[in-house]
């Protein structure tokens, strides 16, 4: 017995996809040379407030908390090896990366 023949749907292709061209964002306006200030600095500012947040902290370094901790590698923050002092806001979060450790018995053993 034979098979009948039957027609095969015919195949869309989609279109090529064409590249995404990101559009650059205008340039921001060169500051007012003739002394006015109120150029681009102005509209970042709401009227009657002072451009410096007052929500930021702007504690002096002898109010923070600071904590010894051992330097793990090679870093910004020291040379492996070191003991030295970090802001307590700043440890844990160095400590999850790997940049340093913490523990009192960590920092007695490198002499710290």
């Amino acid at each position: 017995m034979a098979r009948k023949a039957t027609p095969e749907a015919p195949t869309v292709s989609a279109p090529p996809a064409q590249p995404v061209v990101p559009v650059a964002a205008p340039p921001s306006p060169a500051p007012n040379s003739g002394g006015d200030d109120h150029g681009a600095n102005a509209a970042a500012t709401t009227q009657g407030q002072d451009p410096i947040d007052p929500q930021v902290s702007t504690d002096a370094p002898e109010t923070r908390k600071w904590v010894k901790a051992l330097v793990l590698h090679d870093s910004i923050y020291g040379k492996c090896g070191e003991v030295r002092e970090f802001d307590a806001e700043q440890v844990s979060a160095l400590k999850i990366v790997g940049y340093i450790d913490p523990h009192p018995k960590a920092v007695e053993i490198a002499g710290g």
